[in-house]
């Protein structure tokens, strides 16, 4: 998958964690979702979201991953792989 939208592409952001409750948050394209207190929260809410979306609407959806050093890692949200490295 590319890093930039294409179509119907559905894309949850996932940044750097900051400082307070509710460190780590969560967009979808440009709207603020949500925040959690640590990264596996927040992954398990995008990853629900995705799963969600996917039941009535058959659009591509990936994640977007902010890494310590702040690069994006772009994943597909419902890849195994995903599920793998949240471990």
């Amino acid at each position: 998958m590319e890093a930039r939208d294409l179509g119907d592409t559905i894309t949850f952001y996932l940044p750097q964690g900051s400082a307070g409750a509710e460190a780590y948050a969560v967009f979808q394209d440009r709207q603020h979702l949500g925040g959690f207190p640590t990264r596996e929260e927040s992954l398990q809410f995008a990853l629900a979201r995705a799963r969600a979306i996917r039941e009535t609407r058959t659009v591509p959806i990936r994640l977007r991953i902010e890494d310590d050093a702040g690069v994006w890692l772009t994943r597909d949200a419902l890849a195994e792989a995903v599920a793998a490295d949240s471990e």
